[in-house]
């Protein structure tokens, strides 16, 4: 059987909003109101209303609960065709490299025409999350059969320690690095935790007053190397 060869894959348009600094200019807009507006832009300034797509990818590191499925509510207030197919993906500083790779990939391979790759963050609506104590409570207080056991669920979910807010962090939880650092740095179990290998295996020395490896901006001796 045949082999046919990669088509060729072009990006023919573009648009985006400004940069603003966190809590100013989109201060009060969620991540959903401004790709929504922004692919609006591009369909308007391509003709592309009523159009069907064949996929539109994208996506946001941090995303409120109620944003699970962003990236298709966005397509349907966009003005392309209600049935263009649309999913999102997440990966910590790449999100929009690699929606651009998937839809490139499937041009190339012929599986669609044509696609939208796209990718949206804000600081200034972090996803703020209830404490986890009190979501445990809730679920418990949702799932009970018995008026008392309703009533014990109850009371624990007015803990006042339950009113502290769980807040998103960039860092990866197991590493504690940032965005594509982690794929930077490889860590030899044997050597002292100051000394660090490199991905072309230079080994680096840290001293305590140097900036953390991990991306937090702090001081060596104030982050990951706190004894």
């Amino acid at each position: 059987m045949p082999i046919a060869l990669p088509r060729r894959v072009a990006i023919v348009g573009a648009n985006r909003i400004p940069f603003a600094r966190s809590n100013t200019a989109y201060a009060q807009l969620s991540n959903k109101t401004m790709l929504t507006d922004t692919l609006r832009g591009l369909v308007e300034k391509h003709h592309l209303q009523g159009e069907l797509l064949g996929e539109v990818v994208g996506g946001a590191v941090m995303k409120h609960a109620r944003d699970w499925n962003m990236v298709r509510e966005c397509v349907l207030s966009s003005g392309l065709k209600a049935n263009t197919p649309a999913f999102d993906v997440q990966q910590a500083c790449g999100t929009g490299l690699e929606a651009a790779i998937l839809v490139a990939n499937k041009i190339a391979l012929g599986q669609i025409d044509a696609g939208i790759a796209c990718g949206v963050d804000t600081t200034s609506d972090a996803p703020v999350a209830v404490n986890r104590g009190l979501q445990r409570a809730l679920m418990d207080l949702n799932a009970a059969k018995t008026t008392s056991a309703k009533l014990k669920h109850l009371m624990r979910a007015i803990n006042p320690k339950h009113l502290v807010p769980e807040l998103p962090a960039n860092a990866e939880p197991r590493t504690g690095c940032f965005g594509l650092l982690n794929n930077e740095l490889f860590f030899d179990k044997a050597a002292p935790k100051n000394i660090i290998t490199t991905n072309t295996q230079q080994k680096i020395k840290i001293g305590p007053n140097d900036i953390c490896y991990c991306g937090s901006n702090k001081k060596y001796k104030k982050c990951c190397g706190k004894k």
